[in-house]
């Protein structure tokens, strides 16, 4: 009877070892980068009103599964991405602060905040004598806010992180062909 043999199996089976290791390394490491030129480029592309949502913007490595998360925890990111229709839940109409009236409810917090601070310093809320879905904010005989009242408001869809995809996964794709053919 013959019998073939691998002399130095052993030593083979390190040195594959080494070698996916090797390629695992080399695979995550485009991972991470593709990771990071993802989250650049989106905060390149989201939309900017206080710099809060580009702030935000971050990635998650799962070495496990050599995947990268990218993403946000804020709870407005998801409108601004996919684009949605804003209704009132609480109240009949929305309040938009119209001109400079937004700044000032940022400083507060909410529309909400703003007028009962208004009011508690003496002010009041009227109806615009012209038009009906316009209210003024008056303190001390001077008209100091406006709001458009409004059924519903729609985001248009920015799609800062599809685009961001889009741009970086051809290079992601090179990337990761160059790895495999090394």
């Amino acid at each position: 009877m013959f019998k073939f043999q691998l002399i130095g199996f052993d030593k083979i089976g390190k040195e594959l070892e080494k070698l996916r290791d090797k390629l695992l390394e080399e695979v995550l490491d485009v991972v991470v980068d593709s990771a990071l030129k993802t989250v650049r480029k989106a905060k390149q592309k989201a939309p900017v009103d206080t710099g809060t949502l580009r702030r935000s913007i971050t990635y998650r490595i799962d070495k496990d599964n050599l995947e990268a998360y990218i993403g946000t925890n804020l709870v407005y990111a998801a409108p601004l991405e996919y684009g949605a229709k804003i209704k009132p839940v609480h109240a009949e109409k929305l309040w938009i602060p119209i001109g400079n009236t937004k700044k000032e409810v940022k400083k507060f917090g909410s529309v909400k905040k703003y007028i009962e601070s208004v009011v508690k310093s003496g002010g009041t809320i009227i109806k615009h004598p012209k038009k009906e879905n316009i209210r003024l904010v008056v303190l001390d005989g001077k008209i100091i806010g406006a709001f458009a009242l409004v059924d519903e408001v729609e985001i248009e869809a920015f799609k800062y992180f599809e685009q961001a995809f889009k741009e970086v996964y051809p290079e992601f794709k090179e990337a990761i062909k160059k790895v495999f053919r090394a």
